[in-house]
């Protein structure tokens, strides 16, 4: 369209001109302004993940006993109510939620791979009482640690 415009050399082909011009320039600088923007929120997200990563260790070497918010939170220095929200908005979830998963995680490899009862299980993986264990792994996966089992032992 702006080599029509410059060669017929009609009145305001200038300025049309320009607006190709800006037309084709403008994406590519949203595009440039988008990638600054994401390399500074990546930036920020990897330090907040940096912070949250004594906590973050914490459960993964721990998540068989009870866990505090207090306790994740010393870790990195917060207190619990400031650690679960800066938690969340990093993670988006909660702090719970995060435990609960890991030790669902845990609980399916040794459904698959050890010989244990479910309460055995429930119990290695932090959860106090068998019926919640049930309870959060249905929850988390649609079906229960027993269904889970049988899969595997019955293929």
């Amino acid at each position: 369209m702006a080599y029509q415009e410059y060669s017929m050399q009609a009145i305001g082909c200038e300025l049309i001109i320009k607006s190709s011009l800006y037309r084709m320039i403008i994406p590519i600088l949203r595009g440039y302004q988008r990638e600054t923007c994401l390399n500074k929120d990546l930036g920020k997200s990897l330090a907040h993940y940096k912070r949250l990563k004594p906590a973050i260790d914490f459960i993964e070497s721990c998540y068989d006993q009870k866990i505090y918010t207090d306790t994740l939170g010393a870790l990195v220095n917060m207190s619990p109510f400031h650690f679960t929200r800066f938690f969340k908005k990093v993670t988006g979830i909660t702090p719970t939620l995060f435990i609960n998963r890991y030790r669902v995680e845990m609980a399916k490899r040794l459904l698959i791979q050890q010989d244990l009862t479910i309460t055995q299980i429930a119990e290695r993986t932090g959860f106090c009482n068998v019926n919640y264990f049930d309870k959060v792994f249905k929850e988390m996966n649609g079906f229960t640690p027993l269904e889970l089992r049988k899969q595997f032992t019955e293929g």
